[in-house]
């Protein structure tokens, strides 16, 4: 097992007088790291600008507008995994028969998910204008992502991948309804 990139251990959170969690312990694997770093630096100068308001009352769909942001982030995503898993087939190619880099770059596909997962996921935590549901977010996303390094068997997920790959698309409606709260002016 790697060693975690990131790890957060006895984290309490008070919102003024409120406490909002207490004793929240959590680890970021390598794999997961590329997607929550990209949301990050996607998100944050938006936020922090006031610029999502901005684009958010555009004369343009809204949807559409977030739809797109999002589909540049997890293309650029894709190129960024794409361009290592050629270079990781290439290196390997080398070296070790082209059955064994073929079973290497099927169990890496479910870092690659983890990788758009924690995209989607650290985005809709930038968006959402409340904590009560940031801490939601928080742990559904910790959740999901703990599924996909469960097992340290190679291919283990080949079987429900395809489920997997769903799970993570459809978890991109997270960034909507943060945002349609956001316009609602539910914010903390």
């Amino acid at each position: 097992m790697q060693e975690p990139v990131i790890s957060c251990e006895h984290l309490t959170h008070f919102y003024g007088k409120r406490k909002i969690y207490e004793d929240l312990n959590f680890t970021v694997e390598p794999g997961r790291i590329a997607g929550a770093l990209l949301a990050l630096s996607q998100w944050i100068p938006e936020i922090q600008r006031k610029r999502l308001k901005l684009t958010l009352h555009l004369p343009y769909s809204q949807t559409g507008m977030l739809a797109m942001i999002t589909v540049y982030g997890l293309v650029a995503l894709t190129v960024l995994f794409g361009l290592q898993a050629l270079a990781s087939a290439w290196a390997m190619g080398t070296w070790v028969p082209a059955e064994l880099v073929t079973h290497i770059l099927r169990t890496m596909a479910v870092w690659y998910l983890a990788g758009w997962a924690a995209y989607l996921f650290t985005s809709a935590l930038c968006l959402e204008p409340t904590w009560r549901m940031r801490v939601v977010l928080l742990l559904v996303a910790a959740g999901a992502l703990r599924l996909m390094f469960l097992s340290g068997v190679p291919e283990a997920y080949n079987g429900f991948f395809p489920w997997m790959f769903v799970y993570v698309l459809l978890s991109g409606g997270l960034l909507f309804s943060g945002v349609a709260r956001f316009k609602e002016g539910l914010q903390d």
